[in-house]
């Protein structure tokens, strides 16, 4: 039992929301802090009928992530990675025979070869990136292990979310422009 409905607890605008974000192909929901773009990002999950997703965020906000699973979707649903370096896959390799649907890291994970080259073999269905601003410099390790990624899950829908995602500069837009259409944004030197 969920402590809430994806199918009556949202709000028309999260309904509207998310019918957008299902109907197209990739999508980035720049809706300001607090409107509920985790709840609105499931209901696209689970409507849409997806069945390997990916959430890839902070570090600070993967038990969030679980907690919201859980509330919406229901208990023992998500594998959240964990912080040891040596364990760090090991809940989200064993996801699949505890039959977990949702696959939670943070994007410390990307950065490291051998976590990059084990995730690329999982083919995700769906990637959401939460809080997709942390990945607006690319000269960061971070940002060519995003692309490097997501060029080994070419059928994947992805979303960007950001209640904030201009920090600095209009040019900070540029690169979650380009994780979530990189035949429109993403250029090789």
């Amino acid at each position: 039992m969920t402590k809430f409905d994806l199918n009556k607890d949202l709000y028309q605008y999260q309904v509207e929301d998310a019918s957008k974000m299902l109907n197209g192909g990739n999508y980035l929901n720049l809706s300001e802090m607090g409107i509920g773009k985790t709840p609105i990002t499931l209901k696209v999950i689970e409507d849409g009928k997806y069945s390997l997703p990916l959430i890839v965020c902070p570090n600070s906000l993967r038990l969030e992530w679980k907690r919201q699973i859980e509330e919406w979707v229901g208990p023992n649903m998500a594998a959240v990675s964990t912080s040891d370096s040596y364990t760090k896959l090991a809940p989200i390799v064993n996801s699949f025979k505890d039959g977990q649907k949702y696959r939670i890291i943070n994007y410390e994970t990307l950065r490291n070869r051998p976590n990059l080259e084990l995730l690329s073999y999982i083919p995700f269905d769906i990637i959401v990136f939460d809080e997709i601003h942390k990945c607006r410099n690319p000269k960061t390790k971070l940002v060519p292990s995003v692309w490097e990624f997501l060029n080994n899950q070419p059928k994947a829908k992805v979303i960007g979310l950001s209640g904030s995602p201009i920090m600095n500069y209009p040019n900070d837009l540029y690169i979650p422009l380009s994780i979530i259409n990189p035949k429109e944004y993403y250029q090789t030197k």
